[in-house]
């Protein structure tokens, strides 16, 4: 029955048709209901499954089904079994396994690189400023940020000692100047852009 089951047949009947639909349904395809085996229902449906496959019927009957009941179709009544090649599956398991293995080194590769910005294409360049005398963190103090002649807005530590620049991965390599103000102090650091960008610290005396 082009892939479909007597039982996919047995329970479309039996929950979409009453007796007097499988009565005309049965007359239409050259029987009495009432004179098909079975005391209930749903044994009378499957004397009637019996005589429409011993006589080969089957397709035809699940035409009329379809006919008069055409939402079936609609809603996805599952009166046919999809079924998965075994190719198929191993295709499907050799995509996940990828995926999986995708995910795997993306998360080690972030897991060994330096502090970088969630956002993809984006690096976290920090800025650390402590007290030389005590290792205090300095607040306030004042950073500014050249990188290939691109002046960035200037920033203030904050309780922390700490300031934040968000750089492009496309400045790897660039050379940076890092200069920190506070007061009269002023100090000034060259470093070269790189993923792996460790906290460039500086040690001031407020």
């Amino acid at each position: 029955m082009n892939g479909r089951t007597s039982q996919d047949l047995l329970n479309v009947l039996d929950k979409h048709f009453n007796n007097a639909d499988l009565r005309e349904l049965a007359r239409d395809i050259g029987t009495n209901y009432e004179n098909l085996a079975g005391d209930t229902k749903r044994g009378r449906i499957l004397s009637l499954i019996e005589f429409v496959e011993h006589r080969e019927k089957g397709d035809e009957l699940w035409k009329m089904v379809m006919e008069k009941r055409p939402f079936l179709q609609k809603e996805g009544e599952p009166v046919q079994m999809k079924k998965f090649s075994i190719d198929t599956i191993k295709w499907i398991a050799l995509v996940l396994g990828v995926i999986a293995a995708v995910i795997t080194i993306i998360q080690l590769w972030q897991s060994i690189g330096g502090e970088k910005d969630p956002e993809q294409g984006r690096i976290l360049l920090q800025v650390q400023v402590n007290n030389s005398e005590n290792q205090q963190a300095v607040a306030n103090a004042t950073v500014f940020l050249d990188v290939a002649n691109q002046l960035f807005p200037q920033q203030r530590t904050d309780g922390n000692g700490r300031a934040v620049f968000e750089l492009s991965t496309a400045l790897v390599g660039d050379l940076a100047s890092i200069t920190v103000q506070v007061n009269e102090q002023v100090q000034k650091q060259t470093i070269t852009v790189d993923l792996d960008m460790r906290p460039v610290e500086f040690q001031m005396r407020p």
